[in-house]
């Protein structure tokens, strides 16, 4: 596996978790304040846009760390 690859396997990876983390809390929010089901578009849409910024702030957090230059 080359660098690309490994850094991008850990941004999804990274992503997914930090959006399965926050599902979680969603649903149990959302069910405890709004009486919402596990699947509502809210829990839903929560999971969605954390996945994605996870996923560029670690990918932005790899990739620049890989090429900074040293002086």
């Amino acid at each position: 596996m080359n660098r690309r690859s490994a850094t991008a396997t850990k941004a999804v990876l990274s992503g997914l978790g930090w959006g399965a983390l926050s599902y979680a809390v969603s649903v149990s929010v959302r069910a405890g304040l709004y009486d919402e089901p596990m699947l509502s578009g809210g829990n839903l849409g929560t999971f969605a846009v954390v996945t994605t910024a996870a996923t560029a702030a670690t990918w932005f957090g790899i990739n620049r760390r890989n090429t900074r230059t040293t002086d």
